[in-house]
């Protein structure tokens, strides 16, 4: 396979990991960034918003990465507020990310933040069981003001 042909492959392999994960439909930049748009993947028009769609995707898939070289085209394309990272991988592997440490330490911050935050939300379920609780707290207390002024 020459090499523009496994670029383009790579980017639909990639646009289709996005796809499925996120439920969102991405596609292949036109030209591959040939044009004014910068970056390999984009989502389409329309379609639902992503976290996905905060980042510049690179998109490399070959056996011989220069990850520097490939990084910092990823970030001399990108447009603030987008996270530039490359993801690449070699034949039979896996896909791999790299992106500024930055960004990454960014992320990690977000993600503590929300793991602190305490669920505000309450679901049907919760409501039902405090509902129920309440209705069986206040029969008791009934029972107990009806037995102590009218059984005596």
């Amino acid at each position: 396979m020459n090499p523009r042909n496994k670029g383009n492959k790579g980017e639909r392999d990639w646009r289709d990991v996005l796809n499925h994960k996120f439920g969102v439909n991405y596609a292949r930049t036109p030209l591959s960034g040939g044009l004014d748009i910068r970056g390999d993947i984009r989502r389409k028009y329309g379609s639902p918003k992503s976290i996905a769609d905060e980042f510049h995707w690179e998109v490399k898939r070959v056996e011989k990465l220069n990850i520097h070289k490939a990084l910092q085209q990823a970030i001399r394309d990108s447009r603030p507020p987008l996270i530039p990272c490359v993801v690449f991988r070699r034949n039979d592997e896996e896909w791999r990310i790299t992106l500024q440490a930055k960004d990454f330490l960014n992320i990690l911050l977000e993600l503590q933040e929300l793991r602190q935050k305490p669920s505000k939300k309450e679901t049907d379920f919760e409501k039902w069981i405090k509902n129920k609780e309440t209705k069986r707290r206040i029969r008791k207390e009934v029972k107990k003001k009806w037995n102590t002024h009218y059984k005596k």
